[in-house]
Parts: structure tokens; C-alpha cells; sequence
């Protein structure tokens, strides 16, 4: 087996959020492990480096997946993103020495928030930004 990190950048606003869910496929994880397994033919499993709630979005989350062969980067990544929505972006494929996981080998993370004070919201970062018309303290 080879371990791959993928950097992923999405728009989370019509999803349920990364994790997988019972109730659901409208997730990050789902969408992404779907995707790979109809690329190499088999069910995979996507590990995520943290997860995000429904409508979050992330602009370069660090996943992990265990493949059967050896892959070329950047021909994985083109060849994965042509199966993806456009609503999410594989941005960096590197295969890692086996043992690597999202989550347990994190050495860190950053939440960024945006609240636009404005007396109405940007028409285009209104999907981005917390929209509170009213003066900071």
C-alpha cells in the first residue's frame, strides 16, 4: 500500500460538512472517497486532518489515503480533479512514507474568520464573511 497527502481546498456552502454520515452523502469525505474509488476501481478510505461543520469551508485541508500502487502526483491530482465537483479541489498530491495520517501527524492548524461590517454585505465575499452591520469594540 502508498499513503498520499492531499491538500484540498472547498467551498463548503452545499455540504453537510467533511465527515462521512449515515444520513447522507452530501459530504466532503463521501464526495472525495467516491471520486478516488471510481479513479483506482476499489472503495477507499479518506482520513481528514480535522473535520468542518455543514456550509464550513477550507482552503487547504490535509487529508490522507491508502492506494494499492504507485500513482504520479500530479496525473493523480488532474486525473482526480476531472472527477470532482467545482466546488472541490485536490491542489497538491505527495506520496508520504507509509504510517502518515491526516490527523494523528497534524503539527498544527488555522481557523480563519471574516466578519464583514459593512451596513450591508459584499455581494462577493458574502459567502465567506459573517455579515454584523454594526462597529467593532
Amino acid at each position: 500500500m502508498r499513503t498520499y497527502k492531499l491538500t484540498i481546498s472547498y467551498d463548503g456552502s452545499r455540504y453537510q460538512g467533511w465527515q462521512r454520515q449515515a444520513t447522507t452523502d452530501n459530504t466532503i469525505q463521501f464526495v472525495l472517497e467516491w471520486s478516488i474509488g471510481k479513479l483506482v476501481g476499489y472503495r477507499v478510505q479518506v482520513d481528514g486532518s480535522g473535520r468542518t461543520d455543514a456550509g464550513v469551508h477550507a482552503r487547504g485541508q490535509v487529508a490522507s489515503v491508502k492506494l494499492s500502487k504507485l500513482y504520479d502526483p500530479k496525473e493523480f491530482k488532474d486525473a482526480l480533479n476531472r472527477y470532482l465537483p467545482e466546488d472541490i479541489r485536490i491542489v497538491k498530491v505527495e506520496l508520504v512514507k507509509n504510517g502518515f495520517h491526516a490527523r494523528k501527524s497534524a503539527k498544527g492548524k488555522k481557523y480563519e474568520y471574516y466578519i464583514d461590517c459593512r451596513e450591508k454585505p459584499d455581494v462577493f465575499s458574502r459567502r465567506y464573511c459573517y455579515h454584523y452591520p454594526v462597529k467593532l469594540d
